[in-house]
């Protein structure tokens, strides 16, 4: 599937069809015909009729494009036979007996069951692809007679059996094979001739003809004379086509190649770029909760300092002991969350509370009923620990001073 879309790439882009009738004064009959191909787009971009010189060329057609030249006419010798695959040694004395193939260029043209050979002298071919290099140009293929038209003729507007175009005369039965040909002075065809819808004068078919087969080579099977010296230009300028194709390839592909590349290291980029700023706002956050947890945990200290507790309802809690106090012992002072009292040579000059504990100072003239009140504090559900700091016997007052720990 690739390469048949390489196809149009891999041929020539632009050719020229020169055609070159030798009447027998000498005198030339040049027509000029140019293509361009774009993708499987064709193009005629000049068409030149009526030349008598080489060197006119020159004022039509630039040097840059290769030539496919066509010579009819004078030196040219056309024989019909019957079928021959191919011209050799062995039966080159029924195309032209006593004569030797080595001295002729031979074009086999089979169509049915005959074969139409056309024959040039190498020594007369070669003279004229060396005048058409001397004024500048390329010859990259030769053709001799009108057979090359044979690859141009389902575009052209001939419907009948009888072909008549700038003195050529075809002949064909009902199946487009070839039956005869004879050149006829003044031989034409009753209406213009066209290529699909453009008008091309007769004496440019051939030159039309040429300049398109060499385009479409080595997509179609050529119908010319076999120039080794040609066969090799034909080849290299092939191959530096192709050469010049796969390397546009290789360019299109690596910058394709680079495009996505680039895409992706954009699109990755910008992705790095989003998390790295998710993660510098989740940083951000993190040290923010830290710095929040900080300030919550140094406020809960200093509530703690402070004595402050969270809904915890002490004048309930102070209540609830004193229901519980035994008829013998006295209260003499309540306090709740008390100061805690610095220890002997602290620094320490800030006031502090002691949470969630209760301190009860009173008098009791036994012990016995100060621990059956604590007994009875226990029992209380939001009571963790209770216990005597101190108990002290007063002899002159007759009664024990004692102080009480009840923490919450």
């Amino acid at each position: 599937m690739a390469i048949n879309l390489l196809k149009p790439y891999l041929r020539l882009s632009e050719t020229a069809g020169v055609s070159i009738i030798i009447n027998h004064d000498g005198q030339l009959a040049i027509g000029l015909c140019t293509l361009k191909a774009w993708g499987n787009q064709l193009d005629i971009t000049q068409k030149v009729a009526g030349l008598s010189e080489l060197k006119v060329l020159a004022k039509h057609l630039s040097a840059k494009v290769p030539v496919a030249l066509n010579l009819a006419g004078k030196g040219i010798l056309i024989k019909q036979i019957e079928t021959f695959e191919e011209i050799d040694n062995t039966n080159f004395s029924k195309v032209l007996p006593n004569a030797s193939l080595d001295d002729f260029y031979v074009q086999n043209f089979i169509s049915g069951g005959l074969s139409f050979v056309a024959l040039i002298r190498k020594v007369e071919a070669g003279n004229w692809i060396t005048k058409l290099k001397d004024v500048g140009y390329e010859v990259l293929s030769l053709s001799l007679g009108p057979f090359v038209v044979q690859q141009v003729l389902p575009q052209l507007n001939f419907y009948g059996p009888q072909l008549n175009f700038d003195g050529h005369q075809i002949t064909r039965n009902e199946s487009g094979d070839w039956q005869s040909y004879k050149y006829v002075p003044g031989a034409a065809d009753e209406f213009p001739v066209k290529v699909e819808t453009e008008k091309l004068e007769e004496s440019l078919v051939i030159a039309y003809a040429a300049a398109f087969q060499l385009l479409l080579v080595p997509n179609i099977l050529p119908i010319k004379a076999e120039v080794e010296t040609l066969e090799v230009k034909l080849t290299t300028t092939l191959s530096d086509q192709k050469l010049k194709v796969s390397a546009f390839i290789m360019l299109g592909t690596l910058f394709v190649l680079l495009l996505v590349n680039f895409m992706l290291f954009s699109y990755f980029n910008s992705a790095n770029n989003t998390l790295a700023e998710q993660v510098g706002r989740s940083s951000q956050a993190m040290t923010d909760v830290e710095s929040l947890e900080a300030q919550v945990k140094a406020k809960e200290a200093m509530l703690d300092s402070l004595g402050w507790e969270d809904g915890a309802h002490k004048s309930v809690k102070v209540d609830q002991v004193a229901q519980l106090l035994p008829p013998d012992v006295v209260w003499q002072e309540v306090t709740v969350n008390p100061v805690v009292v610095p220890s002997a040579g602290s620094e320490t000059k800030a006031v502090r509370f002691t949470n969630k504990r209760i301190r009860i100072k009173g008098s009791a003239q036994r012990i016995v009923q100060v621990n059956e009140w604590l007994g009875r504090l226990k029992s209380l559900r939001w009571v963790k620990d209770v216990r005597l700091q101190d108990y002290t016997y007063d002899n002159e007052k007759d009664t024990g001073l004692f102080t009480v720990l009840i923490d919450y």
